[in-house]
């Protein structure tokens, strides 16, 4: 999944890291209840309450997009914010065409929990123009989720970090245990290969039962949380 990160077309999932430093501050304002369906971690879990989830119109890039979001703390403001169908069809079609055509490596920057294929399209805060990705992700994190990111955050030096394309195999690389973006302010996340009830999952916490998997809609969605969020993946069979 493109951490922004990606696996079979066979689960591609890209995913951004954004980083830096900044004040994160609630602003309370009016939003509506939605409905979301997140199916939870555990067979016998409890899933999270639709009237937990609110929604509203969020302005992006000169257009209107729809932000679904839930608050994972009671006490603190801890958001999964999803954007809905931030990304056209084209763009994914064109990411998914590069993703299954470009190489990957093993090898991760730090000791991450998380070890896949991967490819780094920018790192701290550079783009990697020998990436065939670079030009089709670039424009969609610099002109539309960045700006997001910065007011949602209330950061005017937010940065995209890093940006890494991930490539998960089912058969071999299934769950990978819970954990913190410690090296990251906040992440966004775009599964371009969704599946019901498989892959990133958060939760309110440390156990389990209070964890579910993110709902994504279609590959064009994008989540986002902070880097105090516990989140982790979890693939089911053929995903």
């Amino acid at each position: 999944y493109l951490a922004m990160a990606a696996a079979k077309r066979g689960a591609s999932c890209l995913g951004l890291i954004l980083a830096l430093a900044a004040r994160w501050a609630w602003q309370k304002e009016q939003l509506d209840f939605s409905t979301v369906h997140a199916r939870p971690l555990l067979p016998g879990g409890k899933p999270l309450p639709c009237s937990a989830w609110f929604s509203r119109h969020v302005a992006c890039a000169g257009q209107e997009i729809l932000e679904e979001s839930t608050n994972l703390a009671e006490e603190a403001r801890k958001p999964l914010l999803m954007l809905r169908d931030l990304l056209t069809v084209e763009e994914v079609d064109n990411l998914l065409s590069l993703a299954e055509n470009t190489s990957y490596t093993s090898k991760e920057n730090e000791d991450n929990p998380v070890v896949t294929q991967v490819q780094a399209i920018a790192n701290e805060g550079v783009w990697h123009r020998s990436s065939p990705l670079a030009p089709v992700i670039q424009p969609i994190v610099e002109e539309r989720l960045l700006p997001y990111m910065r007011q949602e955050f209330n950061s005017s030096s937010l940065i995209a970090f890093e940006v890494l394309l991930r490539r998960y195999t089912s058969d071999k690389q299934r769950d990978f245990r819970v954990h913190f973006d410690h090296n990251a302010f906040a992440t966004a996340i775009i599964d371009l290969t969704p599946c019901e009830g498989s892959g990133l999952y958060v939760g309110l916490g440390p156990d389990a039962a209070s964890q579910f998997f993110v709902p994504f809609s279609s590959p064009r969605d994008v989540a986002i949380h902070g880097w105090d969020v516990v989140h982790g993946v979890r693939l089911c069979k053929g995903h």
